[in-house]
């Protein structure tokens, strides 16, 4: 028997392929390793993206996004104990610069209750896991792999969840171990899809699929079977898991995350920063203070009245779905010409494409018609479309 490799550079990706020969009868078999472009479904894998800020966050009881884009932190019915940050710590020679930084701010002890869950989570459109095929006799197998960094040695939970059709959801609940402490390690879990409960055809734009990583569940809930697809949501985590929140000053490190159709772990694919935040913006777009005075030439728009003005957006790239508003403090902005200060600032009417902001009860001597625009000019001061699931 011998081997030859064959490299393919044809298309979006390359992909390696190692043909096995056999000598005595010719045959060959080929297995090619999954490197073409788009195989990863998780974006800002490499946690480089992060618009809302890089500065540790500390969680509150509200979910939500805190830092880096696209994985949301949450703590259920407590607030405090942990924070969420962008680090640049990562594992060293292998191309990335940055993660994701947890550290424990509030000590608490593992309680009981499911109402005292820790978690930082992902979340997939519903149209773009329906290749994977779960839900059918047809379900592809999937594999998760990630690099972990973490203070606390021990098993986490990690579950996964999947939003099948007739709203009955499926859920996977599994683990991985962290072996040495402060090392970077690499982690893959494989997953046989689901092959009931069928496909959402409802609402293509909101979740699909839900991969969380636990930082540590109450202690009843270290019961039940893990590794199966089960239509409970009670949660199961392995026996004596990591409460990272009861050690003082722990810390969890989370990079080069990948969720591919296939059967083993590949490498990871790398995504340039600027395509990165252009599928990152689909879910959230933010423009923040440059300097003093600047225009933002994205928001100009015209007087409706004397004291109303409308200033228009649009949008960077298509949005997920209709998106609200979010802002700094009304004395961060100001109406060119003559800074006029503002007392308000909503949606008049916007779709995932286009937004129309007003103001209203401005004191001006402008004219109806007239143009305006609408400006950031102090530090800190942001205004942002938020459109995430």
């Amino acid at each position: 028997m011998s081997e030859i490799k064959v490299n393919s550079v044809k298309g979006v990706g390359a992909s390696t392929a190692a043909i096995t020969i056999n000598n005595s009868d010719g045959t060959c078999t080929a297995n090619v390793s999954n490197n073409l472009g788009n195989k990863n479904f998780i974006i800002n894998g490499g946690h480089e993206v992060a618009q809302r800020g890089t500065a540790d966050v500390v969680v509150g009881t509200t979910v939500g996004y805190r830092s880096v884009d696209r994985f949301k932190t949450d703590i259920d019915n407590a607030t405090g104990r942990f924070s969420h940050g962008q680090s640049t710590d990562v594992p060293a020679n292998l191309g990335f610069r940055n993660s994701s930084k947890i550290t424990t701010t509030t000590v608490q002890s593992q309680p009981s209750g499911s109402d005292v869950n820790n978690q930082l989570y992902y979340m997939m459109e519903k149209q773009d896991v329906t290749v994977l095929r779960w839900g059918s006799a047809n379900a592809k197998t999937c594999t998760l792999s990630f690099y972990v960094k973490g203070s606390v040695t021990g098993t986490y939970a990690l579950w996964l969840q999947y939003y099948g059709a007739n709203d009955t959801d499926y859920f996977y609940y599994t683990s991985y171990t962290i072996d040495t402490a402060n090392t970077w390690e690499r982690k893959t879990i494989t997953i046989t899809g689901p092959t009931s409960g069928g496909q959402s055809a409802t609402d293509p734009q909101n979740t699909g699929l839900r991969i969380e990583w636990g930082l540590g569940y109450g202690s009843d809930l270290e019961t039940g079977t893990l590794n199966e697809w089960t239509t409970s949501d009670t949660k199961r985590v392995p026996a004596d898991h990591v409460y990272l929140p009861e050690h003082a000053g722990a810390t969890w490190f989370l990079t080069g995350c990948q969720f591919e159709m296939s059967p083993v772990a590949t490498e990871f694919e790398r995504c340039p920063y600027y395509k990165a935040l252009e599928y990152c913006q689909r879910y959230y777009q933010r423009h923040d203070f440059v300097t003093a005075g600047a225009f933002m030439g994205a928001l100009m728009g015209f007087y409706n009245t004397d004291t109303e003005i409308r200033v228009f957006y649009n949008c960077r790239v298509i949005m997920r779905t209709t998106p609200t508003l979010e802002y700094s403090a009304l004395g961060d902005f100001d109406v060119e010409p003559r800074d006029r200060p503002i007392s308000n600032l909503s949606i008049d009417r916007a779709n995932n494409r286009q937004i129309c902001l007003k103001s209203t009860g401005l004191t001006d001597d402008n004219g109806k018609g007239e143009v305006g625009c609408l400006t950031i000019d102090q530090d800190g001061g942001f205004i942002a479309f938020n459109a995430e699931m």
